[in-house]
Formats: C-alpha cells, structure tokens, sequence
C-alpha cells in the first residue's frame, strides 16, 4: 500500500518510530541533566543528621525519580530543544 506520501505503510511506522525515539531519547538527555545538577546541589548541604550512605543512596535515587518527572513535565525547554534541532534529520 502507498499512502499520500508515496510512503508505504511500513515506512511511515518506522518515521513516526524514529520521532517517537527521538523524543524519548531527548527526554532522557534533559532528565540525565536535571540529576546531575540537582546531586552538586546536594553535595553542597552539609547536615550532619543525613549524612549516612543509606541517606545518600535514597537521596540519589530520589534526585533520579524528581529528574524524570521534571524532565517529562517541566518548561526546562532543553528536550524540545534538542528535539526540534534533529527532528529534520529522522
């Protein structure tokens, strides 16, 4: 089958695959970003009642989880940024 693009169908899945990865992978970049900046912020507070490795790691696996969702629901723009600069190459 050829669609209005002269594409088959196949071919117009694998585009919007590609975009949908894109996405995901620009989402992923922004939420490794958010992390990294969110843990020097943590490195700098000094408390000596939360200073344990327990805490540490929770605190770590929490800064991954709160990058996640800013990353999927905040107006950090660098996503979409990234997005939009290599869209025209999928």
């Amino acid at each position: 089958m050829i669609t209005g693009l002269g594409l088959s169908i196949a071919e117009t899945n694998l585009v919007g695959n590609k975009e949908a990865r894109l996405k995901n992978s620009a989402e992923e970049l922004e939420s490794m970003f958010i992390y990294y900046m969110l843990k020097e912020m943590h490195q700098d507070i000094k408390d000596p009642f939360f200073s344990s490795t327990q805490q540490k790691m929770y605190q770590d696996m929490q800064d991954v989880q709160v990058s996640r969702v800013l990353a999927k629901k905040s107006p950090f723009g660098l996503a979409k940024m990234v997005y939009d600069k290599f869209k025209s190459r999928v």
